[in-house]
């Protein structure tokens, strides 16, 4: 079995680097490769080193950081993780639940063979208002309410009430009467 090559991850201090910075990356570096298996860390510095810390380096032996110009993100830096598409009639509820469990923030929605037909985001579910007292809006959206709502069976709310604890500020929430 291949296993991947290890990330590298950038350690920089502040912009007009001083001792205090340099050093700081050097030594957080050091200590993040001793104890990390999540990739290879490299101190860095985003600009120009002075005479004193200059002067530093030297009397130690050490090599200056590497340069970084641009810490801008890019593409390589995502956390890309493969998740199977789901079905557009899947309840916002049921995509919800499926984003917590994975940790993710987006689903492909795909059809029969399998062909991407869209996106739902974490985003998108909060920026949908799913106030559940605007039955205006879901009205106006010809929403289906099994799109929102499970109805759950007595074995699977044992199981999820045992498993997920409520969150303090959904305690005092009451059903709406629609």
């Amino acid at each position: 079995m291949a296993t991947k090559p290890m990330r590298r991850i950038n350690i920089i201090g502040h912009q007009n680097p001083d001792t205090d910075s340099i050093c700081s990356a050097l030594a957080y570096a050091w200590l993040k490769n001793r104890g990390s298996l999540e990739g290879l860390y490299e101190a860095r510095r985003a600009g120009h080193i002075n005479r004193e810390t200059r002067f530093v380096l030297q009397h130690f032996g050490v090599e200056p950081p590497r340069l970084c110009t641009d810490v801008s993100p890019q593409i390589k830096d995502i956390d890309i993780r493969k998740q199977a598409g789901i079905d557009g009639e899947m309840s916002v509820r049921a995509a919800w639940n499926l984003m917590r469990d994975v940790e993710i923030d987006t689903l492909c929605i795909v059809d029969n063979e399998g062909e991407l037909q869209g996106l739902i985001t974490i985003k998108d579910i909060a920026d949908a208002n799913m106030d559940l007292f605007d039955t205006a809006v879901l009205a106006a959206a010809s929403t289906r309410y099994s799109n929102l709502l499970e109805t759950p069976t007595p074995a699977s709310t044992a199981a999820t009430s045992a498993s997920a604890p409520v969150p303090k500020s959904w305690r005092n929430w009451s059903s709406p009467t629609i």
